[in-house]
């Protein structure tokens, strides 16, 4: 009920929203941690608004995909790193320049951008900038994003420009990520994989492919594996 009587109208002007779900095993550690958060929420300046989406999140943690595409049927394109707590300022900032670099060509084909952040404990930083492209949606799209959904978005056509100028800047974005030492939670086709191993750790590697696949017919170039 309370997240009804909320609505959206909490979000009007927020740029940025940082939402936190805290778990203890009595309520009381809980409402500490929570008046903690609230301290040094406050102590920086920050405003408290409704916990819809963690409410939200909690009850449907298995929700559709349609947060894959954006709000006017754009194609939703993330990318992502995770560095040390002590990297993470450096991090953005040379993501912050590699965008500004780019802002022309991106203003050109109406691409956007959004930031999603989380942490891993005290380990790790996760920092994910995801585009938003006015590009036509494809069979993956339509498959798992909700029909109700889809039908209120007016769509895109085909934008093979957008789609080679988001390419461009997501790749130095991975090559950024590269640098500084980040890692990532996929390994595949998008990120670089044999850059950061040691040589006699790709020589294993490619001996078990040797032996497995010989052929190199199992999803032929992942890892790096032509």
């Amino acid at each position: 009920a309370k997240v009804a009587l909320a609505g959206r109208g909490y979000m009007k002007g927020v740029q940025y929203s940082l939402n936190i779900m805290i778990e203890e095993r009595v309520a009381a550690a809980a409402r500490a941690n929570a008046d903690e958060v609230r301290r040094i929420c406050a102590a920086h300046s920050g405003k408290e608004i409704e916990n819809s989406i963690p409410k939200i999140l909690r009850a449907n943690p298995f929700t559709p995909l349609n947060n894959m595409v954006g709000p006017s049927g754009e194609r939703w394109v993330p990318v992502h790193t995770i560095v040390p707590h002590s990297k993470a300022v450096s991090t953005m900032d040379g993501i912050a320049r590699i965008f500004e670099r780019n802002d022309a060509l991106m203003e050109e084909h109406g691409i956007g951008v959004g930031f999603l952040y989380a942490t891993v404990s005290t380990n790790g930083f996760v920092i994910e900038p995801v585009f938003f492209t006015p590009d036509s949606l494809n069979e993956i799209h339509r498959e798992y994003v909700e029909d109700h959904v889809l039908k209120k978005m007016p769509g895109f056509e085909s934008n093979p420009a957008a789609q080679e100028a988001t390419a461009k800047v997501r790749a130095e974005l991975i090559d950024l990520f590269e640098e500084v030492g980040g890692i990532h939670m996929q390994i595949g086709k998008t990120y670089k994989y044999r850059s950061g191993l040691r040589p006699e750790s790709w020589r294993i590697v490619d001996a078990i492919k040797d032996v497995v696949d010989p052929g190199r017919r199992i999803n032929p170039g992942s890892l790096g594996l032509d």
